[in-house]
């Protein structure tokens, strides 16, 4: 059996982990991009790395090397593709799959601009809160019902994690727009053991100082 270690409020996984259902999902944000730091909205496409990648990167696989991933589901976009890319020279796993499920929202009407120009209303949006939040918990229980007992990294995006946690939560939408947020290459993690997902931390970014 394989020990793994992670930072805060995480136990090492003992033998008495798998002897009950225990499911553990980290999720991490992809590193930081240009259009990130402008607040430039980018939704589907993909563009330029920032200068603070590098760093990002090193601080997140230094953070997930200890841990052993049964499973790594990861968004297709190419800025999260490329972030577990230089996190898989560090971290095995036996099993990794790139899927649209895990994709930022789609927004095809706003793409490349400013956060601040973005009009609000969400009947505009090609995908709206209330879908997105369907998908982020559609793939979530798929995952709870095909796994039991294993340690999973999914690697997303602002957006889907914002409302994963809003559908874990069950908070309603109207009470979402200041919560939750991420940080480029944060960290965060639920835990399932038979019941609902509970959020054992969020956002932590203590690996980047």
């Amino acid at each position: 059996m394989i020990l793994g270690t992670c930072s805060i409020l995480c136990s090492y996984k003992t033998l008495s982990d798998n002897i009950k259902y225990m499911l553990k999902i980290y999720i991490a944000r992809h590193w930081e991009t240009l259009e990130n730091k402008a607040w430039i909205v980018q939704w589907h496409m993909d563009w330029t790395l920032s200068q603070d990648w590098i760093f990002q990167a090193n601080k997140l696989w230094e953070h997930l090397k200890d841990i052993w991933f049964d499973h790594i589901y990861c968004s297709d976009l190419w800025r999260a593709k490329d972030t577990l890319s230089e996190i898989l020279k560090y971290v095995s796993c036996p099993d990794i799959v790139y899927t649209q499920w895990l994709r930022e929202r789609d927004v095809w009407d706003s793409t490349w601009k400013l956060f601040s120009e973005i009009d609000m209303n969400v009947e505009k949006w090609a995908e709206t809160n209330i879908s997105l939040k369907e998908r982020s918990g559609k793939f979530l229980e798929e995952i709870k019902s095909s796994h039991d007992s294993w340690t999973i990294l999914f690697l997303t995006h602002w957006w889907y994690i914002k409302w994963l946690f809003s559908y874990i939560k069950d908070i309603a939408d109207e009470n979402m727009k200041w919560r939750y947020s991420t940080n480029n290459c944060s960290l965060s993690l639920i835990e399932s053991d038979w019941g609902d997902f509970k959020e054992i931390f969020f956002n932590d970014i203590g690996h980047l100082s």
